[in-house]
C-alpha cells in the first residue's frame, strides 16, 4: 500500500509493504512479514507477530507486540512501551585514507577528461551556416552543403 497518511485496521494477519509520505498507522490482530517505510512517524500495534518485520519511521517509531526479531530504525524509536531512543546512526568523518584516495580519483578522472576533450564545443572550431542573396530571396546553407 501506498499513501499520504495509511490507517490500517485489521482483524487478522497484516503482511506486505507499506509506504507513507507522511504517518502511517498499522493496528492488527497479529503482523507477519511487513514492512513499513513511514516519511513521519511509523505506530505498529499487535498482539502477536511471526517475524520479517522492518519498520522504518523518519520522525519516530512506536511500536507494541511485534516480538524481539524486528528491525525498528527512527529518529525517537520506542518498542514495547520502551523509553524513546534514536535508532540511527551517528555522524562519521571521513579518515585521512579515504579523503586521499577521493583526491586521487577525482584527479584521474579531470586528467581522463583532458585527454579526450576534442575541441568540438569550441565556438571559434565550428563552422559557420553561409549565407547567400539572390536577387530578394536569402539562402541559408548549412556548413556541411558543398558552395555552389
Amino acid at each position: 500500500m501506498i499513501g499520504g497518511t495509511v490507517n490500517v485496521l485489521a482483524t487478522g494477519k497484516v503482511t506486505g509493504l507499506l509506504i507513507s509520505s507522511q504517518n502511517a498507522t498499522v493496528t492488527s490482530q497479529s503482523v507477519g512479514s511487513l514492512t513499513v517505510l513511514s516519511g513521519g512517524t511509523a505506530n505498529v500495534s499487535s498482539q502477536g507477530s511471526s517475524g520479517g518485520i522492518t519498520i522504518i519511521g523518519a520522525q519516530g517509531v512506536t511500536a507494541s507486540g511485534i516480538g524481539s526479531g524486528a528491525t525498528v530504525l527512527g529518529q525517537n524509536v520506542s518498542v514495547n512501551g520502551s523509553a524513546a531512543t534514536s535508532t540511527l546512526g551517528s555522524s562519521a568523518s571521513a579518515s585521512s585514507a579515504s579523503q586521499s584516495a577521493a583526491g586521487v580519483a577525482s584527479s584521474d578522472a579531470q586528467q581522463q577528461v583532458a585527454a579526450t576533450d576534442t575541441g568540438a564545443d569550441d565556438p571559434n572550431k565550428k563552422k559557420k551556416p553561409q549565407i547567400r542573396r539572390l536577387g530578394r530571396v536569402t539562402v541559408i546553407l548549412a556548413s556541411a552543403a558543398p558552395p555552389r
